[in-house]
């Protein structure tokens, strides 16, 4: 591997394997301990298969990733490297912070379980449309 986070320097290289493009992004997804997104832009769709996994997620806030995992987004990359750090050093934290992934997914972001908020939402924007055009 050319560079590693100091954060991932005591991780054996094998335990990090890089994936060339696959099509089943779940079945690779349910191989992984942790989903990392990495600070950029995009990513959010990733993020959000990762977490109906039931994966623990790092992602920064105010990022496509960070918007999906709300206060479990770290403010910035020293936070970010240290979240990572904890996650790898510690599998409670994993399967806790998964879990939470997980039932955060399924209350915002599930579509079989949104339809509700949804079209509350679609219904409240009509409304503030049509306070607007009077």
């Amino acid at each position: 591997m050319a560079h590693r986070p100091a954060a991932l320097a005591t991780v054996p290289e094998e335990q990090l394997p890089l994936q060339r493009h696959r099509d089943d992004i779940r079945g690779v997804l349910r191989t992984a301990d942790i989903y990392v997104n990495p600070p950029r832009v995009g990513g959010g769709f990733s993020v959000a298969e990762a977490m109906a996994e039931g994966l623990p997620v790092t992602a920064l806030k105010n990022s496509d990733g960070g918007d999906k995992i709300g206060d479990a987004a770290a403010s910035d990359m020293d936070a970010y490297f240290a979240d990572l750090e904890a996650l790898i050093a510690d599998a409670a934290l994993r399967k806790s912070r998964g879990a939470a992934m997980r039932m955060s997914f399924t209350q915002t972001l599930d579509l079989d379980n949104s339809s509700d908020s949804l079209r509350a939402a679609c219904e409240l924007s009509l409304t503030q449309y049509r306070l607007r055009i009077k």
